[in-house]
Order: C-alpha cells, then structure tokens, then sequence
C-alpha cells in the first residue's frame, strides 16, 4: 500500500465515526492491577452493594505511583489509611497516588470500601414479575458502575470474591468454589476463586433465588445451568443441553483443553441476549424454552451456546488487546457457529449459514456505513459491536481459510491460541501466526479485507455466439470518498453445458471491470458463479429466467439462493411462481429462509400472494418466523387473510406469531385492529406474541391502538419486555396522529424517559426519535445522564437527528409538554403506588 493510502485509513469512517472522532488507544497503567479480593454484600429489595476490595498493584516501570480506577456515581467511596497515599473521588475516576514511586516489579496493595444503590449499568436486579436475582453484566465498560477498576480489556487480574447473601438463595461467580459458611447478620459467605488473569468485563456474580439443572460435567468440570423460579430445570436441559457435546466439539477442534474448573450458565431477565463471562455465561431469560419455542429457535440457541463457549479461547483466554482489535474474539465466534455446522450437520447446512451471514453484513453496509474491520476511530467501544464485527469479520476469516486451505488454516489458528494462551493479542499477531504457518507474506489479505472498508459489489453480465460465452463482471462498490476500491479475488464460475454436464473455471478479478471467455459446444442451461461459497460478495446477475428457475433445484446452495434472489429482483411472476412450485422440494430451511427474505423484498404483485400460498405449504417452525417476517414488507389483502387463517391454527410457533401480528399491523387501514388488541393480552411464552401484537398496533397507526399502547406502557404489571415493545410501538403510532395526539404522546415519552428501568429508557430514546418532534430532542438530551457511557453516542446521535428536523423552537409545544409530563408523573406515582 502507499504512504497516502494508508494514512487514508486512520481516517474516521462517515456514518460510523464523526470526523472529530479521535484515535483510541489502549490504557497502559503504570500501576498494573493484578489481583482483586472482592467482598460484596448485595442487598437483593433495597438494590444496593456493599463492596470492600483490596486491590494489588504491580508496578510496570521504576518511579510508578499513580492509578486512576473508573468508578462511576458510587453513594461513597473511600480508601483505608495507608501511609504515603493520598486519594481523591471526582465521581467518574478514584485517583490514588503514593507519595514515593516504587521499584519497577514492586507490588503494593490498596483497600477500599463503597457503596451503590440501583447502579445505571453493569448489575441488574429482578422485579417483581421476573424473579429473585442480582446479576453482573458488564461488557464492554459496565463494571465501572459498581465495582472500582480498569475497566478495559487490557488490564486482567486474578480475584477471590466473597458474597455475602441470604443462606436460602444460590450464589455464583467466576472460578472455583471455595466453600459456603455463616456469615455476619444471619448471611452465608460463598466464596469462588478464580486463578486465571481475567478482564474485570469478563468477571460475573449471580445471586438469588435460583433453580438448578445440573448436566452431569466434561473432563471433570461439572456443567449445570440457572435461572430464577419460576423457570425449571426441564426447560432449561432443554436449552442448553447440548453444552458438553460442544465442549467435546471445540476442545477438539481447537486442540485446547477447557481451561475452566466448571462450566456454568445462567439465565435472567434484562440481559438482553448473552455474554460469555469466564466459567459462568449468562443469557437473557428470554432463551429459556418449552417445547414450542425450541421447535422454533432451538437452533439459533445452539448456535449462540457454541459463540459463547468458542470465546472461551478467542476472547477470554487470549483477550484482546484493545477494542480496534475485538474482531479477534467476536468475528472468530460467529465464525465458529458456522464452523460447528459444517462438522457436524454438513456443507449445504454450512453454506446456507454462511449466506444469512452475509446478508447481515450487506444490509449493515447499504443502510448505515461501510468501516474496516480493524480500526481506532470510534466513539465509545460498544460502537464497534456490528454486524461488521460479527458477520463481516467471519466471512474474512472464511476467505482466509479458502486461501490457505483447511490444514495450514487450522494449524496457525491452534499455534496463535497456544502461543497466546492467557495473554493480550492484536490483528499482527494472529496475522503472524498465519504466515509462520504457511510460508506466506499475508499484509495484501489484511490490509484489503481488514483494514480497508467495503466488500465487492458484483455485476455480472453474461453473452454467447460463435462457440463461446463471455461473463463480464464489473465492481460497483467503488466510491473514492468513501475509500473503497477495487477489491483483488479469484471468483468461480461453474457453467452446465448440458444436463449435468459442468465445468468450472476461475475469474481472477482485480480491476474495475473483468472479462472470462469460456468455449462452449452448445446452449448454456445453468450458470452459478461463487457455487462454493467462497467469496464475501453482492451479486447482480440475470442469466436469464430458464437458467435461473433451473438453479433454483440445482446442487450448489449459492445457486440456489441466487436463483430466487435473481427472480424476485426481476419481478418477474412466471419466476416467483417457480419459486412456490420448487418450495417444498427444497431440502434446506436456511434456503426456504433465503427465499422467504426475497419474497418479501420483491416488488413485484406477485410476491404477497406466492407468500400468502407458501404460508400453507410451510411446515417447519425454524422456517415459519422467517417467512412471517417477510409478509411485514407488503400490504395486500390476499396476504392479510392468509395470515390470520394462519394465526388461527392453535400451536403456532410464539415468534413466527409475533412476525405475523406485525405484518397485520403493517396493513395499516386494513389492519385488523380488535384481532391485535385482543393479542396485545396473550400473556403467553415470555410476551413474545404480544411483543408482536404491541409492534403491529404501532404500524397500524389507529386510533384505538394508540390508546391500547398509551395504556400498556404506564401500566406496571405489564411484562418489562412487552412494555419495551409498546413503547418503541408508541413514537411509529403517534407519528401518523395529529398534533394533540403526538404532543400527548411526547408528553408519555418524557414520562418513560424517567423509567426506572434502563431498556425503558433506552426504547423511549427511540420512540421520541421516531415521533419526529422537535420538541423531544431536550427529552433525549435528559436520557443521555441515565444511560451507561458506552450508549451515550448513539442516544446523543437520536438527539442530533431529531434537532435537524427542527425548523424552529416552539414554545407553546414545550409548553404544553411540560403540563402533560406533570400530570402524568403524577398518574404514574398512583399507579406504582397501586
């Protein structure tokens, strides 16, 4: 690369990072925390922590004296009398300072004591409706809100942690067990150890009334799995069941020991999906499933349950050295998904994985940014938490191993995770690895699949005569303001000559535009390009409608998917008709899911009634939630129909439903209005019905589901993830009213704003957002104070684009706000008080 060029890419990405992001770079202490005692009364009905810690020092250089640890909004914090030390609090940073710098290797240990009451961030405490619990949940810089710390990947420790708690209820942390006796105050004091040196993000604490389901154990760690009554340990065999048939998978694979003394999880209302804490991972109760829901999403469970257990070697046991790297622990446990289905179910399973993959990446990429995957300009850690990370990083990981083949692959990758086994590593160390593995300089690879933005955006046109055909593929991702370029690759093509008959060839690309000639004997029937699915790309591509609704039954799953892609984009009927006629011959729902997805992007009159006829044929849960999602993107009164035939059928699946009642929704003056306020009540699995419910009576923009959602989200009964539903559903409904209806809807979303609970808040950030008044701009300035530092960007960015819709103040809408926030807060007191 030149000196220009890779200047350019330090540059912030535009969508992604504003141009006055600065660069951010890793904390180096002086004074390296390396070991923590942790005592924490945690005091479940009052949500208050009583924390004690003595913290040891290592000091990395000679004249080392100073530590800043985050600390932040803590009721009171003090450190214990040490002579020489001196200390001060200024409610985001405790800054110790020794008055004589230590000997570089010298330790030193420091004491400290604090308290927390109803932390913003990093520990949740259960409701009423959710159980007995106090969780930690702390990625990627939420400790810092009740435990004092570096509260950054790169600074890792070792730690005894004491809970001091009710004798009746279960506590749980990281590490070994060290044993359980009576305490003061008529509590019990568990302790656990943990020897390995760990990230304070990737330390975790449960505490509560909890069921357990023990699952026997894998090479003598035993594995067993929690969560609050009135969740049972039926359920949750059923869920996580297959933990140590994976771990046997990935130990294997990897060629690594399970480095944990137990592998536990637990499951709590609030944690939003799931986080692979050292020898403890946690998951949202929501993952929690009865039969029906794991018909439906079991297999997304196992997949998530093998990314979490794969970061136990990409992430906690060789951690990142700083964020522009996380890459090196997220992209490599998505990959490990796929990876796992490829061993285990098959290619074709594999590539229709890899291919759902790609479409998350590609729409994060068309409606949002294209940043590279390795970079320092970003606002707030979290930021770098895609789908550029996550899906986008594994598709160049699969490229990679498409380059070096399977046995140097997977050679480099278990040599980095042994050769980095328990320390920090960066993007040129694991890329190192690979080299010393293969012989081969890999800066061309990483600079253009890593550190550059952008993937190759293909359109391909094909042509015949005189015994020959020529594919000409052009590269339409090129945008010199954006910094994308024309990417280097090989692409296969595979031609079918005659029924059956292939032959493949190989189109070496590296410019704008590129040409491969391919003699031929007689008319083309099939043309596939990428059939492997080998190649991170976005292909426009019409051979013609008998060649595609050929592929559609073809051998390659890259074929097919193509095939309808191509039929839907065309809008052609004769081809969606193809599509419903070859549906239930096709063996792979990720294929059916693929198709799903296109039907419901095609614009065509054709698709409502094909998805209408398929919502008849389909009989596979995994496959109904797509396909109901993909009847949300068009309004046609055949599709309405079918869906509520479809709704009718007792024992759908909950989340297929709730896709369904959405696109209900979505009808808009056709929405069957009584059918989703009546949903709104199923208080069945976990809300996921009436989750879907309150999101179609948003979209519906009536009246009358206006003021079912004015009634849910102040009620507190109400289950917090339904209420979160209705709440993003408020702002979409209001939109569409006139203007007293959205200032009294502003006026509710103020009242949100305040909620207690941190998801509330966060979903009334984008309610009032998506209300579109100005005026709500200063009640998304308000949130910005109550929500964790790692979401303060983007609440900031709702802010700032509510603001530029303002044409001007308007005070008597302010006004009015304010009148209607006072009485409200005031009816939502009664209610609580209720």
């Amino acid at each position: 690369m030149s000196i220009k060029r890779s200047a350019r890419l330090t540059q912030p990405t535009p969508g992604f990072a504003g141009p006055e992001t600065s660069p951010k770079y890793a904390p180096v202490p002086e004074l390296e925390p390396v070991h923590l005692e942790l005592d924490l009364r945690l005091d479940l009905p009052n949500k208050s922590v009583h924390g004690e810690q003595t913290l040891t020092l290592h000091a990395r250089r000679s004249g080392a004296r100073k530590l800043s640890l985050d600390a932040v909004h803590f009721q009171s914090l003090r450190v214990d009398d040490q002579p020489g030390l001196s200390w001060r609090y200024d409610g985001q940073k405790l800054h110790l300072e020794w008055a004589e710098g230590l000997k570089s290797g010298q330790r030193i240990t420091a004491h400290l004591r604090w308290e927390v009451v109803d932390p913003i961030a990093g520990l949740r405490f259960g409701s009423a409706d959710e159980g007995t619990f106090v969780a930690s949940d702390h990625e990627t810089s939420r400790a810092r809100y009740w435990i004092p710390a570096v509260d950054h990947p790169l600074v890792r420790t070792t730690a005894e942690i004491r809970l001091h708690h009710d004798p009746a209820h279960t506590a749980v942390s990281a590490g070994a067990l060290v044993g359980t006796k009576p305490g003061q105050d008529g509590l019990a004091v568990t302790t656990w150890r943990l020897d390995e040196r760990t990230p304070i993000y990737l330390l975790c604490v449960v505490v509560g009334d909890l069921v357990c389901a023990e699952d026997g154990a894998f090479e003598g760690a035993p594995i067993a799995y929690y969560a609050p009554r009135p969740h049972s340990a039926e359920n949750l065999l059923r869920s996580f069941g297959r933990s140590a048939e994976m771990l046997q998978y990935l130990t294997t694979k990897l060629d690594r020991p399970l480095p944990w003394p137990k592998y536990f999880q637990f499951a709590v209302a609030g944690i939003g999906g799931a986080m692979e804490n050292v020898s403890l991972v946690s998951w949202d109760d929501a993952w929690v499933m009865d039969e029906t829901y794991h018909a439906e999403m079991g297999w997304l469970v196992d997949s998530v349950n093998l990314h979490e257990m794969a970061h136990t070697w990409f992430g906690d046991r060789v951690v990142c050295r700083e964020f522009a790297h996380v890459w090196l622990k997220e992209s490599w446990a998505t990959y490990m998904e796929g990876v796992f289905v490829e061993d285990t179910i098959g290619s074709e399973a594999f590539h229709g994985h890899m291919h759902e993959d790609a479409i998350a990446y590609q729409g994060e990429v068309a409606s949002r940014y294209a940043r590279p995957i390795v970079t320092r300009h970003f606002e707030s850690g979290w930021d770098m938490f895609d789908h550029h990370l996550y899906p986008g990083g594994a598709w160049r990981l699969h490229m990679l191993r498409q380059q070096l083949g399977d046995e140097v692959f997977w050679d480099g990758v278990r040599s980095y995770l042994a050769r980095f086994d328990e320390q920090v590593a960066d993007t040129a160390d694991f890329r190192k690895e690979l080299e010393a593995a293969s012989g081969r300089n890999l800066n061309a690879f990483f600079d253009q699949w890593f550190h550059r933005p952008g993937y190759p955006q293909l359109k391909a046109e094909w042509s015949q005569d005189d015994g020959q055909g020529t594919l000409r593929v052009t590269q339409t991702q090129i945008d010199k303001d954006k910094g994308i370029g024309a990417f280097t690759f090989p692409l296969v093509v595979a031609v079918e000559h005659s029924a059956g008959q292939w032959t493949r060839h190989t189109l070496q690309c590296e410019h704008a535009v590129t040409s491969l000639t391919v003699p031929l004997t007689g008319p083309v029937v099939s043309i596939v390009l990428d059939p492997d699915t080998q190649l991170l790309h976005k292909l426009d591509f019409d051979p013609g409608r008998d060649r595609l609704i050929r592929a559609l039954s073809g051998e390659s799953v890259r074929g097919r998917i193509h095939a309808a892609q191509a039929l839907c984009d065309s809008g052609d009927p004769t081809g969606i008709h193809a599509i419903v006629a070859a549906w239930t011959k096709e063996p792979a729902f990720r294929v059916r899911r693929a198709w799903a997805r296109y039907l419901g992007s095609a614009k065509s009159h054709a698709a409502p009634a094909a998805l209408a006829q398929i919502l008849e044929l389909e009989t596979d849960p995994k496959v109904m939630t797509t396909l109901c999602a993909a009847c949300e993107n068009h309004r046609a009164p055949e599709l309405s129909a079918a869906l509520q035939d479809w709704l009718a059928v007792p024992g759908r699946p909950y989340r297929a439903s709730g896709h369904a009642l959405t696109a209900l929704g979505k009808q808009r003056a056709d929405a069957p209005i009584d059918l989703l306020i009546e949903k709104s009540k199923d208080s069945g699995w976990w809300g996921w019905v009436q989750r879907g419910a309150m999101l179609g009576l948003g979209e519906s923009g009536h009246i009358s589901a206006l003021e079912r959602l004015h009634e849910v989200t102040l009620d507190p009964s109400i289950r917090r993830p339904v209420r979160i539903a209705a709440t993003t559903a408020l702002g979409v409904c209001a939109r569409v009213q006139d203007r007293a209806q959205r200032e009294r809807t502003l006026a509710q979303l103020a009242v949100l704003a305040r909620h207690p609970d941190y998801g509330t808040r966060m979903a009334a950030a984008q309610a009032i957002k998506a209300l579109g008044e100005p005026a709500g701009a200063s009640e998304i300035d308000g949130i910005v104070e109550r929500v964790a530092v790692q979401d303060k960007p983007r609440v900031r960015k709702l802010a700032a684009a509510l603001r530029k819709s303002d044409p001007g103040s308007d005070r008597k809408t302010i006004e009015s706000l304010e009148e209607r926030l006072r009485k409200l807060e005031a009816r939502l007191a009664t209610l609580e008080g209720k």
